[in-house]
């Protein structure tokens, strides 16, 4: 193929290291060198020359979109391209430059010098990188959301479409392991691709709405994965023993993978993604870990959250209607921290009597003239020897602040803060008290009468 005089540029030619052909411009290939030879998987240049390229290197019957050549037949100069050739089983960066004859115009083209570097590693390195960095604006975008919104399904949403987007899958769902009073597992779904397509998926998506998307089937490829805590991955669905079918209206599973999401050794939640070209791999899965942990993770925080906030809820409900009975009860009732004597509750009975009081010292604002702790405090008499509350503790006491009489029944108990507390109620008994010294000054008056009438006698 080379003139005389062209030895030199053979011996070069051959020794080039990637694949290079030379063609004409009907993309005959002219002359290959060893590097193509081996790559293509042929005994040698002969059973390349005189061959299309495109229906060696990409098995078609017309150059590939993007082919370098083609572009250099209407420009007339040096182009390049970024493409797949499937015969030597990677991404390649092919380059194309001219040889003229002595017109030097694109018409007087008489070869292309034809080269393709691999770049598959440097591609895949890109793509690792490309999804590394898709994976960490979700596990960031995820923690914001759970954190930011008191509405989960917003977060579930969110993940589960930068789930669909990293693994390329066309749809998914994602939801949380929940439990039957028998103990079943079921699947509550938070997030669920909208399918609608055409009428029929549309009507199942709305079904489920309905249903608020509680998955109680679990004969099938996701139930699998709940049963189990294993993944699903199932590059044929239709012919898979796990599978129970699809529903009518379910849109086209041509593949599946479906992930157990974990909290230690419990499963909290599940992801089921579809539809990946090519199917799924253990690489999704190894992808998608590092998410799903943080999933796991968030699920579980949430849960804690929502269980605290419900005790939280239901000891103010709680609260409240001790306070509603309290505050019906007729007398003074209130509650005291026995370290500090803050006052800690005082009932509708008590704020009518000395005000609003809560915050304050009990000596400083219950009792007359107090300049310390109470003489009469019965703090010790409330407790055991071990510091644990003993039973009521009834006194009878005057109080010169608001001139009254009560009979006080004391009792050490536990606040709703998990502190040591007394509890006063305080009944009062002031008319009692006038009708007993009233008595008491009646008898006396009669034993008095009585002892003057028998010495006026004698």
């Amino acid at each position: 193929m080379f003139g005389n005089g062209e030895v030199e540029w053979e011996s070069i030619f051959q020794a080039i290291g990637n694949p290079s052909i030379i063609l004409d411009i009907e993309h005959n290939i002219i002359s290959a060198n060893r590097a193509t030879i081996k790559s293509a998987g042929v005994s040698s240049e002969k059973d390349l020359i005189g061959k299309k390229c495109y229906e060696i290197f990409h098995n078609t019957t017309e150059p590939p979109e993007g082919c370098p050549l083609q572009k250099l037949l209407v420009s007339g100069s040096f182009e390049q391209s970024e493409m797949e050739i499937e015969a030597f089983g990677g991404v390649f960066h092919v380059s194309c430059t001219p040889v003229f004859n002595d017109s030097n115009d694109k018409k007087g083209i008489k070869k292309v010098i034809h080269i393709a570097t691999d770049i598959t590693e440097l591609k895949l390195s890109e793509k690792k990188l490309k999804e590394q960095q898709q994976l960490l604006i979700a596990i960031n975008r995820g923690q914001q959301n759970f954190i930011a919104s008191e509405d989960k399904k917003i977060a579930f949403e969110q993940l589960l479409e930068d789930i669909v987007a990293l693994t390329d899958s066309e749809y998914g769902f994602i939801g949380e392991v929940m439990f039957t009073s028998q103990g079943n597992p079921y699947l509550k779904v938070y997030a669920i691709s909208n399918i609608a397509w055409k009428e029929e998926t549309r009507k199942l998506y709305e079904e489920n709405l309905e249903r608020d998307f509680k998955f109680h089937n679990l004969k099938n490829l996701f139930g699998y994965t709940l049963l189990t805590g294993e993944p699903v991955i199932s590059n044929d669905p239709l012919n898979d023993p796990r599978s129970g079918g699809i529903p009518k209206g379910h849109p086209p599973l041509k593949a599946y993978l479906g992930l157990p999401i974990m909290y230690g050794d419990k499963m909290v939640a599940m992801l089921g993604i579809a539809n990946r070209p090519g199917g799924y791999t253990e690489e999704q899965i190894n992808l998608l870990q590092p998410l799903l942990n943080t999933i796991g993770q968030l699920v579980t925080a949430r849960w804690v959250l929502e269980e605290r906030n419900r005790i939280e809820l239901e000891l103010i409900e709680s609260k409240n209607r001790l306070t509603k009975i309290l505050d019906n009860i007729n007398a003074f009732i209130y509650v005291s921290d026995m370290n500090t004597y803050e006052i800690l509750y005082v009932n509708k009975y008590g704020r009518e009597a000395v005000g609003d009081v809560i915050g304050r010292i009990c000596w400083e604002v219950l009792q007359e003239g107090q300049r310390g702790i109470c003489p009469f405090c019965t703090n010790e008499k409330l407790l055991n020897a071990d510091g644990t509350p003993k039973g009521a503790y009834v006194w009878e006491h005057y109080n010169a602040k608001v001139n009254r009489w009560y009979e006080c029944r004391d009792q050490a108990i536990y606040w709703i803060d998990g502190r040591l507390v007394r509890l006063e109620i305080a009944t009062d008994i002031t008319e009692r008290k006038n009708i007993e010294k009233a008595l008491r000054e009646s008898e006396e008056n009669y034993r008095r009468l009585f002892e003057d009438h028998a010495a006026a006698k004698l």
